[in-house]
């Protein structure tokens, strides 16, 4: 993916699977909201990881910085 930081990929990633499972926790989601969000997180995963194609992979990549942005402005606008 990146060569010049070859990890920088698995940041957004591991931050929405941290934010996720505490707003889970935390009763700050809706069961619809956490199906939502599994499934937009499970689907960047394989187009960011799995897929062999580099605009999969961007657009992936993408996603799943959107989604942990949106869950991580959820979080703080909750509390």
């Amino acid at each position: 993916m990146l060569d010049f930081f070859p990890l920088i990929g698995l940041v957004p990633a591991v931050t929405t699977i941290v934010t996720l499972v505490m707003l889970v926790i935390a009763g700050e989601l809706r069961p619809r909201a956490i199906g939502l969000s599994v499934v937009v997180f499970a689907s960047a995963v394989y187009g960011q990881f799995l897929s062999g194609s580099p605009l999969l992979a961007a657009a992936g990549l993408s996603v799943q910085t959107l989604l942990a942005i949106s869950l991580i402005a959820r979080w703080r606008l909750s509390s």
